[in-house]
């Protein structure tokens, strides 16, 4: 891939590395096969179509509350269609659409948002009874979000500490934005996944700004990347609104990983250039190689937005999770003063 700029402040210095050069051909050397690439624009037209139709729902008032995935989905799809399906993957709540790519039926994943019950058990880990985003899929090895800024981070590290032990050749992806990277929670995940050489990956996003405190406030590092070196990991910069770019860089790394390499650390930048919108980039990139018509975008897009609207729609309709539930999964043997209200519920 493409690098440009640097630190100026180490021997290593830290570049972004792009796919996409300037005129959205890719660079040269590059190769990435046509499936993919085409594979890449599906996945995130559908993840955008899915996700205006939560924003919509929010601003109507129907969901208290949203993560909204839009402009991110170059770094959620890319990193996601580079993985097999025994990886694991532990988010945070703007990765919901992960499990989309992962085979979750666009219907299971709108009543987890809307909270609403039913669905097969192997596609219902949360059971409706989670916040918005907040969602997992067990069969879909989509761990639980934390509600705690970072704290998901070394139980990744674990699990991918286990797949070590246990010898199998299972990967683990770590979400995180650029505001988890000042939490102790991140620093103990890259300490451990350096010193195990667990095969765990910490993917980055960083556009910038974590809810309202801009990055430049929370650290002096000129990137995030750099944190790595102090763990003894590899750190990498990638240009975050170039989905192929994302890709090659998590499949390259996922390639090692399987053959018994350890940790990584990348940082996806997504606020370097707020002008191009990740999907267009693509988009502009498929139809100048000929893999894209305007007709088959458009047919995307409006298949995408009809799956979305008909997903949520049904979802409404489902029934919410019933009052005798609400000690289900909390203990093994549930005590007979919990027992008497639940039959009372």
């Amino acid at each position: 891939m493409h690098e440009t700029g640097s630190r100026g402040t180490s021997s290593e210095p830290d570049r972004l590395l792009r796919a996409l050069g300037d005129d959205d051909s890719l660079v040269s050397g590059l190769r990435v096969d046509e499936e993919t690439r085409r594979a890449l624009f599906s996945a995130m037209v559908r993840l955008r179509s899915f996700d205006d139709e939560c924003v919509a729902l929010q601003r109507a008032g129907t969901l208290p509350s949203f993560f909204s995935s839009r402009l991110q989905e170059a770094v959620i799809c890319g990193a996601a269609q580079a993985l097999a399906d025994g990886d694991a993957v532990f988010p945070t709540p703007r990765e919901y659409g992960v499990s989309l790519q992962r085979g979750v039926p666009a219907e299971e994943l709108a009543a987890q948002i809307l909270g609403k019950a039913g669905g097969r058990p192997e596609e219902r880990s949360s059971k409706g009874r989670q916040a918005p985003c907040y969602v997992s899929f067990r069969a879909a090895k989509i761990a639980s979000v934390s509600g705690i800024i970072g704290a998901h981070l070394p139980h990744a590290v674990g699990y991918a500490w286990a797949c070590r032990v246990r010898k199998t050749s299972h990967v683990v992806l770590a979400f995180l934005g650029d505001g988890a990277t000042s939490a102790g929670e991140f620093h103990n995940a890259l300490n451990f996944g350096g010193v195990m050489k667990a095969p765990v990956l910490f993917l980055c996003r960083n556009n910038g700004v974590a809810i309202s405190t801009p990055v430049a406030r929370q650290t002096a590092s000129e990137t995030l990347a750099e944190k790595a070196h102090a763990y003894g990991i590899p750190g990498l910069l990638v240009d975050g609104t170039d989905a192929i770019a994302v890709y090659n860089a998590v499949r390259t790394w996922v390639d090692a990983a399987r053959r018994g390499g350890g940790a990584m650390l990348i940082e996806a930048r997504t606020d370097l250039l707020p002008d191009r919108d990740p999907i267009a980039r693509l988009e502009r990139h498929l139809m100048k190689d000929n893999l894209l018509s305007e007709n088959a975008a458009s047919a995307i897009d409006a298949a995408a937005r009809a799956e979305a609207l008909a997903a949520v729609n049904a979802a409404k309709g489902r029934p919410a999770p019933g009052r005798e539930t609400l000690f289900d999964d909390v203990f093994a043997v549930v005590p007979r003063h919990l027992v008497s209200q639940r039959d009372h519920a």
